[in-house]
């Protein structure tokens, strides 16, 4: 009966041992895959961090070129106002000029 137990004891523990190295080796490999994952992550968020710097750097440089751009902009609306005016200026001088001939053709003839 004690060697009978014994034996039972014996194969139990087998089994336990073998069950209890199974699940080390999971956890092992658990441990290995993680740290394998957590590698990748990490050069994805460093990936997309220098993503994210090198677009906030070209939405910067889009602004002061949208800036420039809204400056030139300025200026050829002003050139145009004042080129306009200055027609108006030059078409009001030519309408009174030629009131003028037509009063003198008046007067010569």
């Amino acid at each position: 009966m004690i060697e009978q137990a014994l034996t039972e004891t014996f194969k139990v523990s087998i089994v336990a041992g073998l069950l209890l190295l199974a699940i080390m080796g999971l956890v092992v490999y658990i441990k290995m895959i993680d740290k394998r994952n957590l590698k990748i992550t990490d050069e994805r968020i460093n990936d997309l961090k220098s993503d994210v710097k090198e677009s906030k750097e070209e939405i910067k440089a889009m602004k002061e070129e949208n800036k420039e751009d809204k400056k030139t902009l300025r200026l050829a609306l002003e050139t145009f106002d004042r080129t306009t005016k200055e027609f108006q200026s030059i078409n009001s001088n030519l309408n009174e000029m030629k009131t003028d001939i037509t009063v003198i053709k008046e007067k010569l003839k």
